[in-house]
């Protein structure tokens, strides 16, 4: 059944536009809803199934002491290591030639701090005695 129009009116088209942002609105709150319900699910699934593995956690071996560290690592490399490292405690302790041909040697470390320390105090103690004999001047006045 088609309308009647009277004559001398006109029929204005009707907006759907708000009618079409509503279905949009609430489509979208909609999938929202579901898509939380979905992942609370799965949440809860996957916590059973953890639940379900009720195997014990591994056992792992923990040195209670600095030296049982030491002891662990012998135990399991041998006496090669300990060499090694008695080696290494050697050259860290004591002097000797690095190269000859280019005059590099070997210092304890002790000692080699002991060097820095004191090239690091004469490099500063130059410009110190340079502020003071800067303040000691007097200045000069120009008429």
């Amino acid at each position: 059944m088609e309308r009647e129009e009277k004559p001398g009116t006109q029929q204005v088209p009707r907006d759907n536009s708000l009618a079409r942002g509503l279905y949009v609105v609430f489509g979208t709150i909609l999938v929202g809803i579901v898509a939380s319900v979905a992942l609370v699910k799965l949440e809860q699934n996957a916590g059973a199934r953890q639940s379900a593995n009720t195997s014990p956690p591994a056992v792992r071996w923990v040195p209670t002491e600095p030296e049982s560290m030491t002891t662990a690592r012998d135990d399991v490399f041998g006496p090669a290591l300990t060499e090694v490292r008695k080696n290494e405690d050697e050259h860290l302790q004591s002097y000797g030639w690095v190269d000859p041909k280019l005059k590099v040697v070997r210092v304890p470390i002790d000692r080699a701090m002991e060097i820095l320390l004191k090239q690091d105090a004469e490099a500063a103690a130059p410009a110190k005695d340079e502020k003071k004999q800067d303040e000691k001047k007097p200045v000069e006045k120009k008429p």
